[in-house]
């Protein structure tokens, strides 16, 4: 029998009462749901950037206690999430997270479904106090009560943590982006520039690379795009991008420069269309044939108050005063997501547009972040474009996350010489890079280490990746310290000296990678490096199955470019192929390699000596020899003597130094592999394939340890057996290295 409402209960609902799932909830009007964001799933609590919240106001005289309330989007569970430890003070506002997770404090175990849902205020008793439907939002933007505690509901700039009052109403985005006659690329000659919306549509426009509002230009008639390198420089012209601003002077040559416009439509009743923004080089020809990357923000976030590049209000106020501390840091020196801004990024190649798309804009690196012109990593988002991955940048066919511009040729260099060795390494691709408009540096664009890297390059889960950088969690969950201090924890307390420990220690790391990492480091002289710095590393949380997702940690080579500018005389050496990047202290992290705590314990284990001996002289005869960096090099269009004469000469240092830090007794002798047919096979030597395509090849290898060979044979061959200093029939074969050398052909044969 249905039970029928009471007078009482339907005078209730006439007085604005509610009824859900049958239950009668009485509305209180002291505390308000004011403001939502749900367009952020970072999950990271840093002010503008972070996780999705609720913004609660209490527009009563007294301070109210939410201690047991509730928050849920779910009208058939009002008491989804209780709220504990929360007071909210008269006239006041309290943020509420709605990021995921485990529901404690004011954070809510529900995220906001960014495509729009009603989410529900109850108090301790159940009774429901407010409810709101969020509609789909724009990044960069909230639903907001037009002002605080009214019933209007609209779409305002965020005001977190603060009254409503003061925000600008942000028109919706619901029109058709503006038409330009004229795509983004190189012109040899001035034109008239046709700007095109729909009928009754005002065209607003900017030329200094800001968001064009209802305040920008009017468009009325064409724009006369012309070659504007004689203007004088904005954003080169800065001085506060150096500590100490006051006694440095930025170089006012005028630099090469592009016209940036960018455009936005918008009707009568407020409604906007997304921001257009084209590049045009005029009269520049000699980047048509680059990779120029124009990067264009607002000039605020670039170089205001609180601008990424420079130092900022709070630093210089204290600088000109004279009370700088410890404390107050310039803001390009600050990190993380709260200090990545919102821009455009437009790649071309060749002349074509192959990028043009909203993105975030991060200062990026260690010491470099020091100089004038700072190196920036480049995000594609979700919130920003709609899509996590850029639109046209390919590296190795991967689709590509974030990026970094690096101008240290040594970082895309060298990493290419070890592409083939078990760490991961970053793709790059030379580019010129233009900051609203001006011509800023030219560099490289290098893939950026993250989950999503993780999950193109390994096929492994973004959510069940680790990623340490410099001792410090870069990705995955909180504890992952605590599980990369399982492996330290190992090492310290267990003798790896027994094989067996070692054994299982391989099943916690690569520790081929490892080595590969370390030999890289060595080889390369790599002085600023530790355990702590320049040190990235990562695993999947959980057993996936696949190769790469067995849990183990495995090492990245990251920011190699210390040769560039390593200081000789430090280490007493007259060249810097001469330093032993072994045992020498280095300058900058204050321990040496050969100090650092996972080498000195594996060094124990006979395993990874030998391991670790072959692995060097196989990195050391292909990937560093001399054919092969020359190879590289020339694919990048620089000359090995950019470096001097290291890599002529670096063998003939590190090679004895690793045998001296090994304590290796034997002599260095010649191992040289030879195939009856180039086109039959391949010959694996320990852990490389060198390259047989004259029919021979030749390295050096310590008689202390014995080398081990496989030979492939090619499609349509079969492998005959070996011949030279050891004759077998087996593919894999161990053979000793003795003095005077040793020669091993294999024998192919056509099927």
């Amino acid at each position: 029998m249905k039970r029928k409402l009471s007078i009482v209960a339907l005078a209730l609902l006439t007085m604005g009462a509610t009824l859900i799932a049958g239950k009668l909830i009485i509305k209180e009007q002291d505390i308000y749901i004011n403001e939502v964001r749900c367009w952020d799933t970072s999950g990271n609590r840093d002010g503008y950037f972070g996780s999705d919240y609720i913004e609660l106001y209490n527009a009563s005289s007294e301070d109210i206690s939410l201690e047991g309330w509730y928050m849920s989007d779910d009208s058939q569970n009002l008491m989804k999430c209780q709220l504990q430890g929360i007071e909210i003070n008269a006239k006041g506002f309290v943020l509420i997270y709605a990021n995921g997770e485990n529901n404690a404090g004011n954070s809510l175990n529900f995220k906001i479904n960014p495509a729009g849902e009603k989410i529900f205020l109850s108090n301790a008793q159940g009774d429901l106090v407010d409810s709101v439907y969020i509609p789909e939002q724009e990044f960069g933007t909230v639903y907001a009560r037009m002002t605080d505690g009214v019933d209007r509901w609209c779409v305002k700039e965020p005001t977190t943590d603060a009254s409503n009052n003061e925000a600008k109403v942000l028109p919706l985005k619901k029109l058709k982006m503006p038409e330009f006659s004229h795509e983004s690329g190189f012109y040899k000659e001035s034109f008239k520039l046709i700007i095109e919306a729909e009928q009754g549509q005002t065209i607003y426009y900017t030329l200094d690379g800001s968001k064009p509002t209802e305040e920008s230009i009017v468009y009325n008639e064409p724009i006369l795009v012309k070659n504007i390198s004689d203007q004088p420089n904005i954003c080169n012209a800065m001085q506060n991008v150096v500590l100490d601003w006051k006694n440095s002077t930025p170089n006012r040559s005028k630099v090469d420069k592009a016209m940036i416009i960018r455009a936005v439509a918008m009707d009568e009743a407020g409604n906007i269309s997304d921001v257009v923004t084209n590049t045009y080089f005029v009269n520049e020809e000699q980047y048509a044939d680059k990779n120029v990357v124009s990067l264009v923000a607002d000039y605020d976030d670039l170089f205001g108050a609180k601008g990424i590049l420079v130092t900022g209000e709070v630093y210089d106020e204290a600088y000109l005063a004279g009370e700088l501390d410890e404390t107050i840091e310039a803001n390009f020196l600050k990190r993380g997501r709260r200090w990545e801004i919102l821009g455009n990024m437009q790649l071309l190649k060749n002349g074509e547009e192959t990028i043009n798309q909203q993105v975030g804009i991060r200062t990026q690196g260690g010491s470099t972040r020091l100089n004038p012109k700072k190196r920036m990593s480049i995000y594609s988002r979700e919130e920003y474009s709609g899509n996590n991955y850029f639109e046209g940048v390919e590296f190795g066919k991967r689709q590509t996350h974030s990026v970094v511009l690096n101008s240290a040729v040594s970082n895309v260099l060298f990493p290419a010489l070890v592409k083939d060795r078990k760490v991961s390494v970053q793709d790059a691709i030379e580019t010129v890079v233009f900051l609203n408009g001006e011509y800023w540096y030219d560099c490289y664009m290098l893939e950026k280490y993250n989950q999503y890297f993780l999950e193109e390059s390994y096929n492994v889960s973004k959510e069940n990746v680790i990623l340490l950088k410099n001792g410090e969690i870069d990705e995955g969950p909180e504890n992952s310290l605590d599980i990369y201090g399982e492996l330290l924890g190992y090492i310290t307390t267990t003798d790896l000296s027994i094989e067996e420990n070692y054994a299982y220690l391989e099943k916690m790391a690569d520790m081929q990678s490892y080595i590969d990492f370390i030999c890289t480091n060595v080889y390369l002289c790599n002085m600023d490096m530790s355990e702590t710095k320049n040190y990235v590393l990562w695993r999947t949380i959980e057993n996936d199955g696949t190769d790469m997702g067995d849990g183990r940690w495995r090492w990245m080579i990251y920011d190699v470019d210390c040769l560039e500018w390593v200081d000789k005389t430090f280490y007493g050496a007259a060249e810097r192929a001469a330093i032993n990047s072994f045992d020498e202290m280095m300058q900058f992290t204050g321990v040496a390699i050969n100090e650092q705590m996972l080498y000195s314990a594996v060094k124990a284990s006979e395993t990874f000596r030998k391991q670790f001996v072959l692995s060097f002289m196989d990195m050391a005869n292909v990937n560093f020899s001399m054919i092969n960096v020359k190879k590289i090099f020339a694919d990048w269009d620089f000359e090995v003597s950019k470096f001097g004469d290291f890599f002529e000469n670096r063998f003939n240092y590190i090679v004895p130094y690793m045998a001296e830090e090994f304590e290796l007794a034997g002599t260095l002798e010649n191992v040289t592999l030879e195939v009856n047919s180039t086109e039959g096979g391949t010959i694996q030597l320990n852990t490389t394939i060198p390259d047989l395509s004259k029919g021979s090849w030749t390295g050096k290898y310590y008689t202390d340890y014995s080398v081990t060979v496989t030979a492939t044979p090619a499609n349509g061959y079969k492998f005959v057996g070996w011949s030279g200093s050891v004759t077998s029939d087996s593919a894999t074969i161990e053979a000793e290295v003795v003095s005077g050398g040793i020669t091993l052909k294999a024998i192919f044969e056509k099927l």
